[in-house]
């Protein structure tokens, strides 16, 4: 059984699973982007976890087709309210979180936040840095994998049972498979509304192109 966001955040116990959950809803908000599409509204009412126990797929609502390249600003918009989330979420603010507030004083709430995910949060809230959260995760864990390596001189059996450990830990409980499944109906048309935006005039240009020089030729 399925829980909105706002319905499982009102557990008590979560604490320790909400880096899954951001990582999973991070995957899936970069996997949405790379079909042209973008959040429109992050109520947490209408953003679902489909599988309690593997904090995915998640499903996200209220999303819209990015038409224009204007639409492309929609792109670091939605990882900035995200974090925004996660960061009202870690903090238990989410009732009267305050984005300004948070944005002009951030080090009040580090204290609520894990310490390895301080500087992400920082980063995409002060500086609005365009970085996805399961982007940085995994940079993150690559990062901790290669000292691995290098302390021990070399990879082994029980350093590549620790890394694929530590790799899966958050993430990766989100399956690609389960995503696409949940999205296909929504990403239908095989093209989306940005990308052919784009190819329309391209091909109007290389058509006039084209009938300049048969008419140059063949006048």
């Amino acid at each position: 059984m399925g829980y909105s966001v706002k319905e499982w955040l009102k557990y008590d116990g979560h604490d320790k699973e909400l880096p899954k959950l951001f990582y999973n809803m991070s995957a899936t908000l970069k996997y949405i982007h790379s079909n042209d599409y973008y959040i429109r509204d992050f109520n947490i009412s209408d953003i679902n976890i489909n599988n309690e126990e593997t904090l995915s797929p998640i499903e996200y609502k209220n999303i819209e087709k990015m038409e224009t390249i204007e639409d492309k600003e929609k792109i670091p918009e939605n990882i900035h309210t995200l974090a925004l989330l996660q960061l009202a979420a870690y903090s238990k603010t989410l009732a009267y979180f305050n984005p300004t507030f948070a944005e002009q004083n951030f080090q009040e709430f580090e204290l609520f936040i894990p310490e390895e995910d301080i500087p992400y949060l920082r980063g995409a809230i002060q500086r609005r840095s365009p970085v996805y959260y399961c982007d940085f995760v995994n940079a993150r864990n690559q990062r901790e994998i290669e000292r691995l390596e290098k302390e021990t001189g070399g990879v082994d059996s029980s350093i590549g049972g620790m890394s694929k450990s530590k790799s899966t830990a958050i993430g990766r409980a989100m399956t690609d498979k389960e995503t696409e499944r949940l999205y296909k109906n929504t990403f239908t048309d095989g093209q989306s509304g940005l990308t052919t935006f784009l190819i329309l005039p391209l091909t109007m240009i290389l058509l006039g192109v084209i009938l300049s020089i048969l008419t140059i030729l063949f006048p």
